[in-house]
């Protein structure tokens, strides 16, 4: 790494040697710590040895300018920009619940910005009434489980970039898919400005996909890389020249609709179980009226004279259904899971799952007896139908802005669902609110038979200027299933390759295993379900991908099976042996596959539960999922790449001539607008501060009192100010100091200012002393500052 020293061109610097600059355990890493930059101490989270930076006085300030500086260009500078805060904590799901993962404070601390930045797009969704595009900015305290390596070669990148708590800074720009390549190229090249911009060695920034560059904390954050499809060529990082190699510093990604793919977070609430083996719960049970009809029921069973019960036979009807002890026991814990899971709205699906299948096992009592999902859905599930009924003005919400908002008017709950129920719910529902029957001008449902009838027979009547709109998805199912009408031999060879499968778990097991070692991913042809969208289209791609194949299983079932073979297997089998019926059935598959594309697309777009764009100027236009544009970096990045960037070890201008008898000096030629003082105040001879004489001591408070009227000034004026005039040390001394802080200016006063106001100002980067008068130091400094800074 060569050292390049730009700043004004006074007086050219001697430079050392490249291999001198930040090698090994250099001077580097005890600047940083000696000078109050940055240090890293050891910490321990819920048990565990973590590695944290520790940043002093001048650390601090030089991480507040940085976050200062991405605020300002990302937020404050940008349209449509909105700020969010997320907490710290993070809550576990319910599916890591019952995989074992540990709830401990470590890993309960958020790992990244992401999920919290998109979970907040619904609410700045409709904070904008719809309308792309906008971002999400957002920052803070991260968790990275960083390890340090040991060696003395690795010292510096384990000061910079070995702490396990980084200050994330995070944008998602939400956009039109048709614009998405576009925005990330402006990004990009925003973002690689930004960066070279406070750099000295704009060269050391370079660009690599995000395949190809190393792994860091930045990229294992992205859950999205690339398109969507698996791509990285659109996740792009910024990656700087380190001493010790190249690290990204930033990542761009291009995160398409991936982020809108989650499922909403689920919350459990535990179900405590009574236990029966104490007295006082047997004490209440016969308390119980149950327990007393039971036992009246029983001596009316006995005879008279309370002898033994009356024998009497039975039928087999009254047998086989009467309510056994077990059979009650199964019915209560099915019914109070089941009120268990709707109460805390946890999907009964919830029970198949392995983890909560051992636990009602083996912790609740009657636990085994808890049956599958679909069968708690068909037996033990309270069925009740809910109907709401919404209403949207169709006039705009403002000028600007051409999107309805709707408003539920009322929530039915129905014992059934037909044309009667549905109509007579509207109707009531539009008489309760005072809407006029002419004033309803579209009625939206979805495609179901009894809301066309409710329409057709009961609201069309009455609503003469009502036009009804059916679902999307369901139209597009009615365009699917009027697609696959012609292709009647298709659909039939579909439907036998479904049947012979059906209650035969052996030749299942024969097909899994004769087909694993010919395809990559081994899976059962998908079910054509009709009722279920796009099932058929898939099971006719399975079959045209794999007919040869499933020819060469067939014909092998038809010799294992025989005379037994089902009617399903039999017409599959003299099917596939033809050879002209073979081949129009893959030109009909082969043709399906090509030209259903569209309709599957449009169907998942319709039915999907992420979020659409969608306004009344668009309604007869193509619906799109907004696009993502994700920056990611970090302060400690950001720090770590402009300290290594701005020191350099150099020579002072008197030892120009003989370097040899001169030791180099260590100097952070940080950015003006990074480093942490811009201007430092101090006086030119140290006896000024310490003498005993009545005079000097006069003059040096008199100096003093300059100093802070003209701090003062200076932070009036924006500019921050090291006042060192309280200090003790000599002027060198002083000027080594400032060049080690980064301070761009130096003033120094001495008993001239007293006299005619002069000061001179030393620069850092040039060592060159300018002689100027004090009342000219605000805007001298301002206009040189401002100057550097473009």
């Amino acid at each position: 790494m060569s050292v390049r020293l730009q700043g004004h061109s006074l007086t050219p610097m001697m430079s050392l040697p490249p291999k001198t600059v930040i090698k090994g355990v250099s001077g580097f890493a005890q600047l940083l710590q000696q000078r109050g930059f940055i240090d890293l101490v050891s910490s321990t989270i819920a048990g565990r040895e973590c590695f944290v930076a520790d940043y002093g006085p001048l650390g601090s300030l030089l991480r507040e300018n940085i976050l200062k500086q991405w605020w300002d260009l990302m937020v404050a500078t940008q349209t449509n920009v909105f700020p969010v805060q997320s907490p710290l904590l993070r809550n576990l799901e319910f599916d890591d619940m019952f995989e074992g993962k540990s709830s401990e404070v470590f890993n309960l601390i958020r790992e990244h910005l992401q999920m919290d930045c998109s979970a907040k797009y619904p609410q700045v969704l409709k904070l904008t009434n719809g309308k792309l595009p906008f971002s999400i900015a957002s920052f803070g305290l991260c968790l990275s489980k960083k390890t340090c390596g040991q060696s003395e070669e690795m010292m510096e990148k384990n000061l910079l970039l070995g702490s396990s708590l980084e200050t994330k800074l995070i944008l998602q720009n939400y956009i039109s898919p048709s614009n998405a390549s576009a925005v990330h190229d402006f990004w990009l090249q925003t973002r690689l400005t930004w960066w070279k911009k406070f750099s000295r060695n704009p060269e050391c920034f370079s660009v690599a996909s995000m395949a190809s560059a190393e792994s860091s904390g930045i990229e294992e954050i992205i859950e999205g890389k690339g398109n969507g499809n698996g791509s990285a060529e659109n996740s792009i990082s910024i990656l700087y020249n380190f001493p010790w190699g190249q690290e990204p510093v930033e990542s761009i990604n291009n995160l398409s609709d991936s982020l809108h793919k989650k499922l909403p977070q689920l919350e459990m609430e535990a179900c405590l179980v009574i236990d029966h083996l104490r007295k006082s719960s047997v004490d209440s049970h016969r308390k119980s009226a149950d327990h007393r009809s039971k036992e009246d029921k029983m001596k009316e069973a006995q005879g008279s004279d309370g002898g033994e019960a009356v024998k009497k036979q039975r039928t087999l009807d009254s047998a086989m259904n009467k309510p056994s002890v077990s059979t009650k026991a199964r019915n209560d814990i099915c019914n109070e899971l089941v009120s268990v899971f709707a109460a805390a709205n946890i999907p009964l699906s919830k029970v198949d799952h392995p983890a909560v299948r051992n636990f009602l096992q083996t912790r609740v009592e009657n636990g085994s007896a808890i049956p599958q999902a679909h069968q708690l859905q068909e037996c033990y599930l309270k069925r009740e139908f809910v109907l709401n009924i919404l209403a949207a003005p169709m006039e705009p919400l403002s000028a600007d802005v051409d999107k309805v908002q709707s408003y539920l008017l009322d929530t039915r709950f129905l014992s059934a669902t037909n044309h009667s129920t549905v109509g007579t719910a509207i109707i009531e529902c539009l008489v309760s609110t005072g809407i006029k029957f002419t004033d309803v001008i579209t009625v939206n449902t979805d495609n179901a038979a009894y809301m066309k009838k409710a329409f057709n027979e009961i609201l069309k009547g009455l609503m003469l200027n009502a036009t009804h709109i059916m679902c999307m998805a369901h139209i597009m199912s009615l365009v699917g299933e009027a697609f696959r009408k012609p292709f009647n031999r298709t659909n039939k060879f579909v439907k036998a390759a479904n049947a012979i499968f059906w209650h035969a778990n052996a030749r299942k097991a024969r097909y899994l295993r004769f087909i694993t070692p010919l395809v990559n991913s081994p899976k059962m042809p998908p079910n054509p379900i009709a009722t279920r969208w796009n099932c058929w289209f898939e099971a006719v791609a399975y079959h045209e991908k794999n007919l040869q194949h499933f020819a060469t299983f067939v014909a092998e079932e038809m010799e294992h099976c025989g005379r037994m073979a089902p009617d399903s297997l039999v017409y599959l089998n003299d099917t596939l042996c033809s050879e002209s019926e073979r081949q129009l059935i893959q030109a009909e598959m082969s043709f399906i596959v090509q030209h259903s594309q569209p309709i599957i697309t449009a169907t998942d777009v319709f039915q999907s539960q992420r979020p659409i764009a969608m306004t009344i100027k668009s309604l007869g236009k193509k619906a799109f999922l907004p696009a993502c544009i994700e920056c990611t970096t970090s302060v400690e990045a950001a720090m770590a790449a402009w300290l290594v960037d701005a020191y350099r070890e150099r020579y002072p201008l008197s030892a120009r001539k003989k370097p040899a008898r001169s030791k180099a000096q260590q100097v952070l030629q940080l950015h003006p607008q990074l480093t942490p003082y811009q201007v430092a105040l101090v006086l030119a001879s140290p006896t000024l501060q310490s003498s005993t004489s009545t005079s000097s001591s006069s003059m040096g408070i008199e100096l003093r009192y300059i100093c802070d009227s003209l701090e003062k000034d200076l932070k009036k004026a924006g500019i921050s100010v090291f006042n060192a005039s309280h200090h003790g040390g000599s002027l060198d001394a002083h000027l080594r100091r400032n060049d080690q802080l980064g301070v761009v200016y130096t003033v120094i006063i001495d008993q001239n200012t007293v006299t005619d106001g002069l000061v001179n100002t030393r620069s850092r980067d040039t060592q060159v002393k300018v002689t100027s008068h004090i009342s000219s130091l605000v805007k001298e400094f301002s206009r040189n500052l401002n100057a550097q800074l473009e």
